[in-house]
């Protein structure tokens, strides 16, 4: 597993009623910040600010069925042709990166079957990719998720 760090990005924050919210570019609203909030919404200002991924293309908590259960992935990519492109799972920073971690955002696979895993507690970023024969492999690298896939 090679460890990614996301460059500090200042989020817009205000006091609610139930405390911290930051503004989410994604679901367009002010969401509660909790430690996990916070993590997701750094990856996401990375992704679309350093990355150039386009926020039309993300989705946040977007409720799916997976085994007939109601799941909710942290973040979703869509490449151009609107197939999963990546699914993120994200942690708390006190929460270790783990193959748990990974286990757990790899179910989205089963219904979502997406080309790319993320997994992140802020401290820890990680990122894994599909090969041909269906086994995650640990990224040395980030990827660049705008790039047209290949049809091979």
């Amino acid at each position: 597993m090679k460890d990614f760090e996301f460059p500090f990005k200042q989020l817009k924050i205000r006091k609610g009623e139930g405390g911290k919210e930051a503004w989410d570019c994604v679901r367009k609203k002010w969401v509660s910040l909790s430690p996990e909030e916070f993590v997701r919404q750094q990856a996401i200002l990375f992704l679309a600010e350093n990355m150039g991924f386009p926020l039309e293309r993300m989705s946040v908590e977007k409720q799916i069925l997976v085994n007939e259960r109601k799941r909710r992935p942290d973040l979703v990519l869509y490449d151009r042709m609107f197939s999963v492109l990546l699914v993120a799972e994200f942690k708390s920073p006190e929460i270790p990166i783990s193959q748990a971690v990974l286990d757990q955002a790899a179910i989205y696979h089963l219904d979502l079957n997406p080309m790319y895993i993320l997994i992140s507690n802020g401290v820890q970023t990680a990122i894994c990719k599909k090969n041909d024969s269906g086994k995650w492999l640990w990224l040395s690298s980030f990827p660049d998720l705008n790039a047209p896939l290949s049809l091979n």
